[in-house]
Protein backbone atom coordinates (compact mmCIF):
# COMPACT_ATOMS: atom_id res chain seq x y z
CA UNK A 1 0.00 0.00 0.00
CA UNK A 2 1.49 3.36 -1.02
CA UNK A 3 1.77 6.48 1.12
CA UNK A 4 -1.28 8.13 -0.46
CA UNK A 5 -3.45 5.08 0.25
CA UNK A 6 -2.35 5.12 3.88
CA UNK A 7 -3.43 8.76 4.09
CA UNK A 8 -6.83 8.34 2.41
CA UNK A 9 -7.93 5.10 4.06
CA UNK A 10 -8.25 6.36 7.65
CA UNK A 11 -9.84 9.58 6.47
CA UNK A 12 -12.76 7.75 4.84
CA UNK A 13 -13.07 5.15 7.58
CA UNK A 14 -13.60 7.97 10.08
CA UNK A 15 -16.05 9.94 7.95
CA UNK A 16 -18.85 9.98 10.49
CA UNK A 17 -21.94 12.12 10.51
CA UNK A 18 -23.22 14.34 13.15
CA UNK A 19 -26.62 15.15 12.93
CA UNK A 20 -28.67 15.90 15.89
CA UNK A 21 -31.03 18.79 15.87
CA UNK A 22 -30.83 21.87 18.00
CA UNK A 23 -33.40 21.97 20.76
CA UNK A 24 -36.71 23.23 19.40
CA UNK A 25 -35.14 24.17 16.07
CA UNK A 26 -36.71 23.85 12.65
CA UNK A 27 -35.44 21.46 9.96
CA UNK A 28 -35.94 24.35 7.50
CA UNK A 29 -33.57 26.46 9.63
CA UNK A 30 -30.36 24.49 9.94
CA UNK A 31 -26.58 24.35 9.67
CA UNK A 32 -23.96 21.79 8.69
CA UNK A 33 -20.20 21.64 8.33
CA UNK A 34 -18.42 20.54 5.14
CA UNK A 35 -14.86 19.42 5.86
CA UNK A 36 -13.17 19.70 2.47
CA UNK A 37 -9.57 19.57 3.77
CA UNK A 38 -8.00 16.24 2.85
CA UNK A 39 -5.35 16.22 5.59
CA UNK A 40 -7.50 17.62 8.40
CA UNK A 41 -8.55 15.27 11.17
CA UNK A 42 -12.23 15.26 12.22
CA UNK A 43 -13.62 18.59 13.35
CA UNK A 44 -16.39 19.47 15.78
CA UNK A 45 -19.03 22.12 15.09
CA UNK A 46 -20.32 23.67 18.31
CA UNK A 47 -22.95 26.30 19.02
CA UNK A 48 -22.61 28.61 22.00
CA UNK A 49 -25.40 28.20 24.54
CA UNK A 50 -26.05 29.65 27.99
CA UNK A 51 -24.84 26.39 29.50
CA UNK A 52 -21.73 26.29 27.29
CA UNK A 53 -20.87 24.87 23.90
CA UNK A 54 -23.24 22.30 22.39
CA UNK A 55 -21.79 19.98 19.74
CA UNK A 56 -23.96 19.93 16.62
CA UNK A 57 -21.84 17.83 14.29
CA UNK A 58 -18.52 16.01 13.98
CA UNK A 59 -17.13 15.56 10.47
CA UNK A 60 -14.12 14.02 8.75
CA UNK A 61 -13.08 14.73 5.18
CA UNK A 62 -16.23 14.97 3.04
CA UNK A 63 -18.39 13.39 5.72
CA UNK A 64 -22.16 13.36 6.14
CA UNK A 65 -24.45 15.93 4.53
CA UNK A 66 -26.86 16.04 7.46
CA UNK A 67 -27.96 19.38 8.87
CA UNK A 68 -28.53 20.28 12.52
CA UNK A 69 -31.69 22.28 13.15
CA UNK A 70 -31.51 25.77 14.66
CA UNK A 71 -33.67 28.49 16.12
CA UNK A 72 -33.59 31.90 14.48
CA UNK A 73 -31.62 34.71 16.11
CA UNK A 74 -28.00 35.67 16.68
CA UNK A 75 -25.71 32.71 17.30
CA UNK A 76 -22.02 31.94 17.60
CA UNK A 77 -20.64 28.78 15.99
CA UNK A 78 -17.13 27.48 16.64
CA UNK A 79 -15.20 24.78 14.80
CA UNK A 80 -12.57 22.80 16.71
CA UNK A 81 -10.03 20.18 15.74
CA UNK A 82 -10.71 17.14 17.90
CA UNK A 83 -7.10 17.10 19.04
CA UNK A 84 -7.52 20.62 20.44
CA UNK A 85 -10.96 21.44 21.84
CA UNK A 86 -9.61 24.52 23.61
CA UNK A 87 -8.77 26.66 20.56
CA UNK A 88 -11.28 27.03 17.69
CA UNK A 89 -10.04 27.12 14.10
CA UNK A 90 -13.13 29.08 13.04
CA UNK A 91 -15.65 31.35 14.75
CA UNK A 92 -18.82 32.39 12.90
CA UNK A 93 -21.09 34.95 14.57
CA UNK A 94 -24.22 35.78 12.59
CA UNK A 95 -27.98 36.23 12.67
CA UNK A 96 -29.71 32.95 11.87
CA UNK A 97 -32.66 33.70 9.59
CA UNK A 98 -35.84 31.65 9.71
CA UNK A 99 -36.24 29.02 6.99
CA UNK A 100 -32.62 29.35 5.88
CA UNK A 101 -29.97 26.63 5.70
CA UNK A 102 -26.25 27.29 6.13
CA UNK A 103 -23.01 25.43 5.45
CA UNK A 104 -19.63 26.17 7.02
CA UNK A 105 -17.04 25.20 4.41
CA UNK A 106 -13.59 24.18 5.65
CA UNK A 107 -10.94 24.51 2.93
CA UNK A 108 -7.15 24.76 2.52
CA UNK A 109 -4.65 22.38 4.11
CA UNK A 110 -2.78 21.98 7.38
CA UNK A 111 0.55 23.21 5.98
CA UNK A 112 1.21 26.20 3.73
CA UNK A 113 -2.38 27.37 3.09
CA UNK A 114 -3.65 26.84 6.61
CA UNK A 115 -7.11 25.82 7.79
CA UNK A 116 -9.73 28.24 6.48
CA UNK A 117 -13.50 28.52 6.82
CA UNK A 118 -16.32 30.44 5.17
CA UNK A 119 -20.04 30.67 5.82
CA UNK A 120 -22.29 29.80 2.88
CA UNK A 121 -26.05 30.37 2.71
CA UNK A 122 -27.67 27.41 0.97
CA UNK A 123 -30.15 29.53 -0.98
CA UNK A 124 -31.56 26.96 -3.40
CA UNK A 125 -34.68 27.50 -5.57
CA UNK A 126 -37.90 27.14 -3.58
CA UNK A 127 -39.66 25.05 -6.21
CA UNK A 128 -37.92 22.31 -8.21
CA UNK A 129 -40.14 20.08 -10.35
CA UNK A 130 -40.04 16.30 -10.09
CA UNK A 131 -38.02 15.90 -13.29
CA UNK A 132 -35.29 18.40 -12.41
CA UNK A 133 -32.44 18.92 -9.94
CA UNK A 134 -30.80 22.17 -8.84
CA UNK A 135 -27.00 21.76 -8.84
CA UNK A 136 -24.16 23.90 -7.55
CA UNK A 137 -20.42 23.14 -7.25
CA UNK A 138 -17.73 24.08 -4.73
CA UNK A 139 -14.02 24.26 -5.65
CA UNK A 140 -11.87 23.07 -2.75
CA UNK A 141 -9.01 21.60 -4.81
CA UNK A 142 -5.65 22.85 -3.56
CA UNK A 143 -3.55 24.02 -6.51
CA UNK A 144 -6.50 24.73 -8.84
CA UNK A 145 -7.37 28.42 -8.98
CA UNK A 146 -10.29 27.96 -11.38
CA UNK A 147 -12.09 25.04 -12.97
CA UNK A 148 -14.93 24.35 -15.39
CA UNK A 149 -17.79 21.95 -14.74
CA UNK A 150 -19.68 19.72 -17.18
CA UNK A 151 -22.38 17.16 -16.48
CA UNK A 152 -23.70 14.68 -19.02
CA UNK A 153 -21.65 16.34 -21.74
CA UNK A 154 -23.06 19.84 -21.18
CA UNK A 155 -21.11 22.65 -19.56
CA UNK A 156 -22.77 23.89 -16.37
CA UNK A 157 -20.23 26.38 -15.07
CA UNK A 158 -17.40 28.04 -16.99
CA UNK A 159 -15.44 29.30 -13.99
CA UNK A 160 -15.52 28.21 -10.33
CA UNK A 161 -12.75 29.84 -8.32
CA UNK A 162 -10.82 28.17 -5.52
CA UNK A 163 -12.91 28.26 -2.32
CA UNK A 164 -15.73 29.56 -4.50
CA UNK A 165 -19.32 28.37 -4.60
CA UNK A 166 -21.25 28.48 -7.86
CA UNK A 167 -24.86 29.53 -8.10
CA UNK A 168 -27.52 26.84 -8.43
CA UNK A 169 -28.44 25.70 -11.92
CA UNK A 170 -31.61 23.68 -12.54
CA UNK A 171 -31.18 20.82 -15.03
CA UNK A 172 -33.24 17.80 -16.05
CA UNK A 173 -32.57 14.71 -13.93
CA UNK A 174 -34.21 12.10 -16.13
CA UNK A 175 -30.90 10.31 -16.64
CA UNK A 176 -30.08 8.09 -13.67
CA UNK A 177 -26.32 8.63 -13.91
CA UNK A 178 -24.14 10.94 -15.96
CA UNK A 179 -20.51 11.93 -15.83
CA UNK A 180 -19.39 14.91 -13.76
CA UNK A 181 -16.31 16.32 -15.50
CA UNK A 182 -14.00 18.89 -13.89
CA UNK A 183 -11.24 20.57 -15.91
CA UNK A 184 -8.62 23.12 -14.97
CA UNK A 185 -9.65 26.36 -16.66
CA UNK A 186 -6.08 27.39 -17.52
CA UNK A 187 -4.98 24.18 -19.28
CA UNK A 188 -8.19 22.22 -19.88
CA UNK A 189 -6.69 19.19 -18.14
CA UNK A 190 -9.23 16.87 -16.54
CA UNK A 191 -8.75 16.69 -12.78
CA UNK A 192 -11.87 14.67 -11.96
CA UNK A 193 -14.30 12.47 -13.89
CA UNK A 194 -16.93 10.25 -12.34
CA UNK A 195 -20.55 9.12 -12.65
CA UNK A 196 -22.89 11.00 -10.33
CA UNK A 197 -26.59 10.40 -9.80
CA UNK A 198 -29.04 13.25 -9.37
CA UNK A 199 -32.00 13.23 -6.99
CA UNK A 200 -35.12 14.52 -8.80
CA UNK A 201 -36.90 17.41 -7.14
CA UNK A 202 -33.93 18.22 -4.89
CA UNK A 203 -31.12 20.77 -4.61
CA UNK A 204 -27.64 19.26 -4.53
CA UNK A 205 -24.08 20.48 -3.95
CA UNK A 206 -21.07 18.75 -5.47
CA UNK A 207 -17.93 19.44 -3.43
CA UNK A 208 -14.76 18.86 -5.46
CA UNK A 209 -11.83 18.53 -3.07
CA UNK A 210 -8.29 17.24 -2.66
CA UNK A 211 -4.98 18.37 -4.11
CA UNK A 212 -4.12 18.59 -7.80
CA UNK A 213 -1.66 15.95 -9.05
CA UNK A 214 -2.17 13.97 -5.84
CA UNK A 215 -5.81 13.06 -5.20
CA UNK A 216 -9.06 14.73 -6.30
CA UNK A 217 -12.55 13.48 -5.52
CA UNK A 218 -16.12 14.77 -5.54
CA UNK A 219 -18.89 14.24 -2.99
CA UNK A 220 -22.57 14.99 -3.51
CA UNK A 221 -24.56 16.66 -0.73
CA UNK A 222 -28.35 16.94 -0.64
CA UNK A 223 -29.39 20.46 0.33
CA UNK A 224 -33.19 20.35 0.25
Amino acid sequence: MNKLSLLILPIFLFACGGGGGGEGGSSDTAIRIINAIIDLEPVSLQQDKDEGGIELSRQSFLGSSEYSSLNKGESIFRVFRLENLATPVSIQNFEVEEKTKYSILMYGNTSRLGVNAKLVADSFPEEIDSESTAIRVINSVVGVDNFTVSYGGSELFSNVEYSGVSSYKVITSLQANSTLLIRRKDTGRVIYSGAKALTPGKAMTFVVAGEDNLFVTAKEYTDS
